[in-house]
């Protein structure tokens, strides 16, 4: 026996395509993997709806995201889960819908999409950092791949840096910034140090480099140590000078008569 499954867009979808009211017929339905429009749909609808099945497809894991929320908190994790069990969602799919979930609403902005947000969930950044990039990204009309490359640069820059940058070394702000993020997901310091030899000696390896930098930036300039040197001399000559100068206080002289 033939089961169609008849699905209707939501009542507050309707109205955004134009529709008057929830009870308003929707603009098309989907049965069976296909979809209908209505015989009587007027062209700027048309649109929308078109627009409307853009959007399901470029931010697919976002709106699954918001289904998995919306869905746990009102029939509980179990059903949930069974339910996306049951629908055999793509694994991929799910990871990503979980990533973006760890994004709070009040960053989301509306010309942000699920790319910006994986990079966001992505980046390490405290909750206060992601919603200033955030802000940027909206502000400044910001693509998903250069927010991920201003970020690791430290500042907003072009298309065209990132790109680059893509080919490129990062900025030592980058860099720092990705040191930062990777030493908070170790644990941090203390962390660290629990670590057995073996770990902590693999690790001290790779950021050898960085430590030799640092060194070789705070050195003293080549000629400062014979500067010092001197200096030394200078002061302890001066002192021997002093000290064999002075009167003789504590050593007593006798006479025999």
């Amino acid at each position: 026996m033939h089961t169609e499954t008849n699905t209707t867009i939501p009542g507050a979808l309707s109205v955004s395509l134009g529709l008057d009211n929830e009870q308003a017929f929707p603009a098309f339905q989907i049965i069976d993997r296909q979809i209908v429009f209505r015989e009587d749909i007027e062209w700027g609808t048309y649109v929308n709806v078109m627009s409307a099945i853009r959007s399901f497809k470029r931010d697919s894991s976002m709106f699954l995201s918001q289904g998995i929320s919306f869905g746990t908190a009102k029939f509980g994790s179990e059903r949930v889960n069974s339910c996306m069990a049951q629908l055999e969602f793509d694994l991929n799919d799910v990871k990503k819908a979980i990533e973006i979930s760890t994004i709070p609403p009040s960053i989301m902005h509306d010309n942000l999409g699920q790319a910006h947000y994986l990079v966001l969930s992505r980046s390490g950044l405290k909750q206060r950092d992601m919603d200033q990039w955030a802000k940027k990204a909206s502000d400044q009309n910001l693509d998903a791949a250069t927010l991920k490359a201003s970020i690791s640069a430290g500042e907003v820059i072009s298309p065209q840096q990132a790109r680059a940058n893509n080919h490129g070394i990062l900025s030592l702000h980058g860099i720092s910034m990705s040191i930062e993020v990777w030493l908070r997901r170790a644990g941090g310091l203390d962390a660290l140090r629990t670590k057995d030899q073996a770990e902590r000696k693999m690790l001290a390896e790779q950021i050898k480099m960085a430590v030799d930098i640092y060194k070789a930036l705070t050195a003293l300039p080549p000629n400062a140590n014979r500067k010092i040197l001197k200096l030394k001399k200078s002061a302890l000559g001066k002192a021997s000078r002093e000290r064999h100068s002075s009167p003789n206080e504590n050593i007593g002289v006798s006479s025999t008569h």
